[in-house]
């Protein structure tokens, strides 16, 4: 299985380089004013390959690379797959730092590359985890990704790379794409991924300001932008777009959050030249293979030929090619024949799936299961709404209770009395368990690092 595995990835990483030779001509990154070739790219290629000699790097090392998405951080990506290191990219502003990273993963080498300045730095040996040691025994490179941590430690998520790079063995389409993830997160990397084995362009992004995002699709015709529903909502809320011409989009892909049904309804009126889909992955099993029903459905089905899937107990399963090794620093996931328990809720019409909403983020009340998507749908319905988060407030009678965070178009001086008749239309519209009980009135929803609601 080994020389299988090998094989693979040495075929896929030479059909990577023979593509990266047939779009040299071609732009590869847009910084700013700066245009960057896929030549640019090759050129950097050979210099990193030179740096891993003069270093003495070992294909067994284990190497954090600390860096903003360059040109660079590509070809040094590049190079470490060609021999078969395990490498831990991370975004130089990411809230994860290199001493946690290190008491984790135990990586061997950390090279921060700062433009063209690159430094090495060395760590003492260390013995490595059993699943870093099975991954050299694969003789494939590796992948380590952090989850956000938002609740709790970050997770260390361990994949075989190889794995990864089968996805773009089918040729797809060129875009030019924003790059709204970064390189560090599951979706971040399979964008960038992508474009270097279609020869697509990658706008590169350094904000999540909305006028901005939107002024570089206009002034560099984007034709696929990847984003969240909080980011579509907070455009559409700010009806920025109404000041930029957006006609070269093609498509925008939403994921990572679930998408309520009113932004969605909302975004096809506002863009119905645009076609909007759904993607579905994560860390741990990466980037699924799935179709939205159509532009205006939340429906999404997955294909079976490539990621199985059922569901128990309305709890999706997914048993895929490019599920991870296992977590550096959990429990496995895995049931012993290998499904991955996603904690994703779903409601399931023939070979259609809806995603109601995590697991983790249900409000029990009193036995009573709620998911927020459905109680901010609801809220976000009423007038003079444009935003809110639903979340778990506990209490000491039912465990918990439904609390809300509105964010108004127009102030209002009557606060009490808006509270009271938003609570009256959710009682005509929820069962009373679902009903928000303590509503407060805020500016602005917590938005994530990663652009997702946080759920307090």
């Amino acid at each position: 299985m080994g020389k299988s595995f090998t094989l693979a990835k040495i075929k896929m990483l030479t059909n990577l380089l023979n593509k990266l030779n047939d779009y040299k001509s071609d732009i590869l990154l847009i910084d700013g004013d700066k245009r960057i070739s896929y030549k640019d790219l090759l050129i950097r290629i050979s210099k990193f390959e030179a740096f891993y000699k003069q270093n003495k790097i070992k294909n067994t090392d284990v190497i954090l690379i600390s860096s903003k998405l360059t040109i660079e951080f590509i070809a040094l990506f590049i190079v470490l797959l060609k021999n078969n290191n395990v490498i831990i990219p991370i975004e130089e502003a990411s809230k994860i730092n290199c001493t946690e990273i290190y008491n984790i993963t135990k990586y061997d080498l950390l090279i921060k590359v700062r433009e063209d300045n690159v430094s090495i730095s060395i760590n003492d040996i260390a013995s490595k985890h059993n699943l870093i040691h099975e991954i050299h025994k694969r003789n494939v490179p590796g992948i380590i990704l952090f989850t956000s941590g938002t609740s709790g430690a970050p997770k260390a998520i361990l994949h075989d790379a190889g794995k990864l790079l089968n996805l773009y063995k089918v040729e797809g389409r060129r875009y030019r794409t924003f790059l709204f993830m970064s390189h560090d997160h599951i979706g971040g990397l399979n964008t960038l991924l992508y474009n270097l084995f279609n020869g697509g362009t990658l706008i590169l992004n350094n904000t999540y300001n909305v006028d901005i995002i939107l002024g570089e699709i206009e002034k560099h015709h984007v034709t696929l932008l990847p984003t969240t529903p909080s980011f579509l909502n907070m455009m559409l809320l700010t009806n920025s777009f109404n000041k930029y011409n957006l006609s070269s989009l093609r498509l925008i892909t939403y994921g990572t959050e679930p998408m309520d049904k009113r932004t969605l309804t909302k975004l096809n009126e506002s863009f119905p030249e645009i076609k909007l889909r759904q993607t579905y992955g994560m860390t741990e099993i990466g980037i699924l293979n799935i179709k939205s029903r159509n532009s205006g459905s939340l429906e999404i089905k997955i294909d079976k030929e490539k990621n199985d899937y059922k569901v128990i107990n309305d709890i999706l399963y997914i048993k895929s090619d490019t599920s991870m090794i296992g977590y550096l620093n959990y429990k496995s996931p895995f049931t012993d024949d290998g499904w991955m328990n996603t904690g994703d809720r779903v409601f399931v019409n023939g070979e259609y799936i809806t995603i109601l909403g995590r697991e983790s983020e249900l409000i029990n009340v009193g036995g009573e299961k709620v998911f927020p998507i459905e109680v901010e749908t609801i809220l976000k319905e009423y007038e003079n709404v444009s935003d809110a988060v639903v979340y778990a407030k506990e209490n000491r009678i039912l465990g918990h209770i439904v609390a809300a965070d509105i964010v108004l178009i127009n102030e209002t001086k009557k606060e009490n009395d808006f509270i009271l008749s938003i609570k009256r239309y959710c009682t005509e519209k929820l069962e009373n368990y679902k009903v928000p009980v303590k509503i407060n009135l805020v500016n602005k929803i917590r938005i994530s690092n990663r652009y997702k609601k946080v759920r307090i």
